[in-house]
């Protein structure tokens, strides 16, 4: 995959890609979720891993002709948003409490 193939998926995705950072950055300063604004959009994450998917698929293919499915990252994802999605539910039920 050359460079112009990879510039191409990263600009596709920049937004998903920002949005995540944004996310990353204010969980790393234990910002409170509620200052979180805008929709988050899973269909966009998983479509950033599969262009990133692709990206090392094109460029192993050309060198062991090997390609990945990473159909456990989806798998794993769904998961533990179901299980982060519970726990939120149940400390917001307690937090309302007192």
């Amino acid at each position: 995959m050359g460079e112009k193939e990879i510039e191409k998926l990263r600009t596709e995705h920049s937004s998903v890609i920002k949005e995540l950072k944004l996310i990353r950055n204010k969980e790393s300063a234990h910002t409170n979720a509620q200052n979180i604004n805008g929709a988050f959009f899973p269909n966009k994450v998983e479509n950033l891993i599969y262009a990133i998917q692709e990206m090392i698929n094109k460029n192993s293919s050309r060198v062991d002709m090997s390609t990945t499915y990473w159909d456990h990252i989806k798998e794993g994802a769904v998961r533990d948003t179901n299980f982060i999605l519970e726990v939120l539910h149940k400390f917001e039920q307690q937090r309302k409490k007192e």
